[in-house]
């Protein structure tokens, strides 16, 4: 859609909207045929037109000067994003749930409301300020409170330590992750494991020249399982080194793949922390849609692998799975969800399958309005089976607007993906494709690895320039 603006400049408030109103289009200053937005800025109010399908919707919101910056960035978006909001409404009639929460992290704002207004008043603002719906009120108010209670116990001087194994026995279709199959691949792994560790142990030294305390370990990819027992062994033996395993509060493996786990393997876990939380990912348990995305094994790998890892001793089990695969129904993805719960499994996450540049298989047969159901579904059935929501995230071409939910039982909590996702504490990040973030006191600073295997192979270890600099500057907070 073509967009005109006048005395402003809000490009990037412009796309999220889009994306949520008229998610096949992409705004653009030339004239595409698809329709014409038009912004204007008057004095101290926001202008919306919106021209599509021989449909007219016109729409103004007023703000008030503020003269901190940030503030008065805030109260403009806010202000253009209503005046979108109304216009939109009367050109299409798309769902969006989240209303004007755009964000990645729809939490962040809530949990600020809960903190200044309490928990009845954030429910009147998101639903008369922000347009949000009910069922997501809800949900975000109550991931916002455990990322709330997060914060009282987390570690004053904590640090979380993310590891990457961007490898995988074979594509899935829809990822668009650094992750390489071991097929075309696999000859880097043994030289990538012996740089990896290289990097845990530098990484523990600054962990322990600042004298910072390991929190949480996360060790993801790709699919750390695809990984050998004894590589398992010699890994966390690097991490015991650098930063002594007792020191941490909690560690996750994310096994991924159900072909991918073996007894050996689990045993090899279990012997580094018997509460060691362990993902084990069958995305659907239908065996036509597992092998429409490339999945390479069967729902009966999973159940398999799930017995494996709990003969082993390991409990503390998440398992993922995606609204919207190709090939899903409703009646198949409800089988899925109520197939998790009734195998007890304490941690269950529910993604929305999103649209990306970089995966082989952008798009599914899924109507928007299915997808919607099957999200609903499980909100219901896992809240109603005692799962209670603890972190969630958005993504910008996510289908039908929804979301990303981790659900858990008490104790099921990945603490890990709470203070990442909410951007409350410093994670040290090691790996190919893997982003440190350094918790300051204004802002998160990002510090990004080198993206690919062959590329981190091929240089030498970043030196944290990023992270010094924002210590020298006495910035860090912990």
């Amino acid at each position: 859609m073509k967009y005109i603006f006048t005395n402003c400049s809000l490009k990037y408030e412009l796309e999220l909207m889009c994306c949520h109103f008229f998610p096949n289009e992409k705004p653009t200053e030339e004239d595409d045929g698809c329709g014409v937005i038009e912004v204007v800025r008057e004095n101290d109010r926001y202008r919306v037109k919106i021209e599509k399908n021989g449909k007219i919707g016109e729409a103004f919101e007023s703000f008030s000067d503020c003269a901190e910056p940030l503030e008065q960035k805030r109260r403009e978006s806010k202000a253009f994003k209503t005046a979108f909001w109304h216009a939109a409404r009367k050109v299409t009639d798309i769902s969006v749930p989240w209303g004007i929460l755009t964000g990645i992290r729809p939490s962040k704002p809530i949990e600020a409301l809960l903190t200044e207004h309490g928990e009845q008043r954030t429910r009147e603002i998101l639903g008369d300020e922000f347009f949000t719906e009910e069922s997501r009120i809800s949900l975000g108010i109550a991931a916002a409170k455990r990322t709330l209670l997060a914060k009282k116990e987390m570690y004053k001087n904590g640090v979380s330590i993310y590891v990457g194994i961007p490898f995988c026995p074979s594509r899935c279709r829809y990822c668009s992750f650094v992750s390489h199959s071991i097929a075309t691949a696999g000859a880097l792994l043994p030289d990538y494991l012996k740089k990896l560790e290289e990097e845990i142990y530098k990484k523990g030294e600054i962990v322990k020249n600042l004298g910072l305390l390991p929190e949480t370990l996360y060790i993801g990819g790709g699919t750390p399982a695809v990984i050998s027992e004894y590589d398992i062994k010699s890994l966390f033996e690097a991490l015991d080194g650098a930063f002594s395993l007792k020191n941490f509060r909690e560690i996750t493996f994310e096994a991924g793949r159900p072909d991918c786990i073996t007894g050996e393997k689990a045993a090899a876990l279990y012997s580094v922390s018997p509460e060691m939380r362990i993902s084990v990912n069958p995305q659907s348990l239908n065996d036509g849609v597992l092998e429409k995305i490339g999945r390479n094994h069967t729902a009966e790998d999973f159940y398999r692998a799930l017995y494996t890892v709990r003969e082993a001793g390991l409990l503390n089990i998440n398992s993922d799975v995606i609204a919207g695969l190709s090939g899903d129904s409703l009646e198949s993805f409800e089988k899925t969800v109520n197939a998790l719960i009734n195998e007890n499994i304490p941690s269950i996450t529910v993604h929305t399958l999103s649209k990306k540049r970089a995966a082989t298989e952008g798009k599914s047969d899924v109507s928007a309005s299915e997808t919607e159901k099957m999200v609903d579904f499980s909100r219901n059935a896992l809240t109603e089976k005692g799962f209670l929501p603890y972190y969630l995230y958005r993504q910008r071409n996510i289908g039908a607007n929804l979301e990303n939910v981790g659900y858990a039982k008490a104790g099921g909590e990945c603490l890990y993906n709470i203070y990442m996702m909410e951007d409350i504490q410093t994670v040290l990040a090691c790996g190919a494709g893997s982003v440190s973030k350094l918790k300051t006191k204004g802002n998160t600073v990002r510090e990004a690895n080198y993206k690919f295997p062959y590329e981190y192979l091929r240089n030498p270890h970043k030196e944290n320039e990023v992270f010094y600099n924002v210590l020298s500057d006495g910035k860090l907070t912990f």
